[in-house]
């Protein structure tokens, strides 16, 4: 079979993710520097540049290169996904809402950006937009994950019969799931009679 080249950018864009992976953070950047000094423009080094300054702890650079990477590809979801993620790590929560709103309008199939705005918004306690981001969810795509989303965001906005609803719906979509079955008993506790 062929053999890939040990300097290509393919190579260099893996070994820097298996390093990244095993906490060889200096050597992971290294890596992906390489891909970039031979491909400027290479979206998955930028982004694994960006995973890894994170993961080294150099929160400055991390974010200067998940903006590059969006700058790169700006129709591609996943960018403003993990600035968004970033930004949550960082607690910066209010920085974070507009990465996960463009992932909802690149994507708005996807799931993960309803939750991870919804999940922003419980942070946030503004309960009634995380309760209508997590309807938006249910109505694209009823899932467990989504029911259980809005059945907590139910719960911390005071709406105790709501929440045990709609953690009913999750339990009943995932019956296996211990998650569920733990918050639905806590959501029934505060509804009256």
């Amino acid at each position: 079979g062929l053999q890939a080249h040990p300097q290509s950018p393919d190579v260099n864009v893996t070994l820097g993710e298996l390093r990244r992976k095993t906490g060889r953070y200096k050597e992971s950047i290294d890596a992906f520097v390489r891909v970039l000094s031979q491909q400027p423009n290479n979206a998955d080094a930028v982004l694994g540049l960006a995973e890894s300054y994170k993961a080294a702890g150099d929160f400055k650079n991390a974010e200067a290169q998940y903006q590059r990477a969006i700058a790169l590809q700006p129709n591609y979801w996943g960018g403003y996904n993990k600035l968004g993620a970033f930004y949550y790590s960082r607690s910066r929560y209010h920085d974070a809402i507009p990465q996960f709103e463009k992932v909802i309008a690149l994507v708005p199939g996807n799931e993960r950006g309803y939750n991870n705005l919804g999940a922003m918004y419980l942070k946030l306690a503004r309960y009634d937009d995380a309760i209508r981001v997590f309807q938006q969810s249910i109505q694209r795509n009823p899932s467990a994950q989504g029911y259980s989303n809005l059945g907590t965001a139910y719960y911390f906005a005071g709406r105790y019969r709501d929440a045990a609803q709609t953690l009913e719906n999750a339990t009943k979509l995932e019956p296996s799931r211990y998650l569920h079955w733990r918050n639905l008993p806590d959501a029934y506790r505060w509804v009256p009679g």
